[in-house]
């Protein structure tokens, strides 16, 4: 424990046993009091011993309080003295220990050069014996790699010798070699060269052949073709004026029933059929409007009238229109050529009131 955390105990003692000594005398009073207060109500006589009598009790209870605080000041002086000796014993038992620690690490650190003395003076030792071997050694490889190359070179002269010579007889040999290849080279290409020109002339000889093979075939093939050609062309001609005539009087024959067929009696009839529908606005005389429509093969009325004439009048137009929209079929032909005819054209009638 140091010295300020000691102080702080004694200084919060004291003010403790201070506080304590003043709150018992403040009771003491306090009680005194109240008990002269009750007997002075009670019997106004008393009051002037009974005050006496106080004052003689707070002398007393101040004394015994002086004494009592005296006696903690000493007992905290007692107490500082004991904390402070017993401080210094530990501090002195510190000091000692640091002392010893100091003494110990010194004689350590003297054992410890002492050590490190011999190891070096050890290893200086062995590194002039290995220095000493080191150049023992260098001396006898020395010795041994100048040998080595007095041996070498002396191996490498006889090889350069034998080289020389076996190079020269190579040469001879290969010079030998090489003139007889050329011969046999040249003999070779003049063999080659005149095999070459004979398959070249055999090649351009059956080239020619085959040229002239292919020529005729292409002019046949093409005289052929032409033929094929003009003979398709007038089938199909033929074929086409044949159509063309049958066509031609298919249409002439179609036309002759389609005009027998159409004539005033039939357009007299269909205007009947919708005259009938028809409910003519007052007034309409001199009016005329004409109208087109569609009809199927079986003669029912199909799409929207469309009035390709207006006679001007609204009313009257529309009159027209609903007369067609009302009609469910008119009457058509019996023959069917003339039916298709009609489906294909449709009707264009002129509405105009009979009186």
């Amino acid at each position: 424990m140091n010295r300020e955390t000691q102080d702080k105990i004694i200084n919060i003692s004291s003010a403790l046993l201070t506080g304590l000594v003043i709150a018992i005398v403040g009771y003491f009073s306090f009680s005194s009091f109240q008990k002269i207060q009750m007997a002075s109500i009670d019997d106004p006589s008393l009051k002037i011993s009974d005050e006496n009598r106080i004052a003689k009790s707070e002398r007393i209870d101040t004394q015994e309080v002086i004494d009592e605080m005296n006696r903690i000041a000493e007992a905290q002086r007692l107490e500082k003295e004991r904390l402070e000796a017993e401080k210094r014993a530990k501090e002195e038992a510190e000091r000692r220990r640091i002392e010893e620690e100091k003494r110990a690490a010194q004689k350590a650190a003297e054992e410890k050069a002492a050590r490190e003395k011999a190891e070096k003076e050890r290893i200086e030792a062995e590194k002039r014996a290995a220095q000493k071997a080191e150049a023992e050694k260098v001396a006898r490889e020395k010795a041994e790699k100048e040998r080595v190359i007095a041996e070498k070179k002396a191996a490498e002269e006889r090889a350069k010798q034998e080289k020389i010579a076996a190079e020269k007889k190579a040469a001879a040999e290969k010079e030998a070699q090489e003139k007889k290849l050329a011969e046999e080279k040249r003999a070779k290409e003049a063999a080659e060269k005149a095999a070459k020109e004979k398959a070249a002339k055999e090649q351009a000889e059956k080239e020619r052949l085959a040229k002239e093979k292919a020529e005729k075939e292409r002019a046949e093939k093409e005289r052929l073709a032409k033929e094929k050609a003009a003979a398709e062309k007038r089938a199909a001609e033929e074929k086409a004026a044949a159509e063309r005539k049958a066509a031609e009087a298919k249409a002439a024959e179609e036309a002759t029933r389609i005009a027998a067929a159409l004539n005033n009696d039939y357009f007299a009839k269909v205007h009947s059929y919708l005259y009938a529908l028809w409910i003519t606005p007052p007034g309409s005389y001199g009016l005329t409007t004409t109208v087109q429509f569609k009809v199927k093969e079986d003669g029912t009325i199909i799409g929207t009238p469309v009035i390709t004439r207006s006679s001007g009048n609204e009313e009257f137009d529309n009159s027209v229109f609903v007369a067609i929209l009302s009609a469910d079929k008119v009457p058509m032909p019996e023959d069917p050529v003339v039916r298709k005819y009609l489906a294909k054209e449709g009707f264009e009638i002129r509405f105009r009131p009979t009186n």
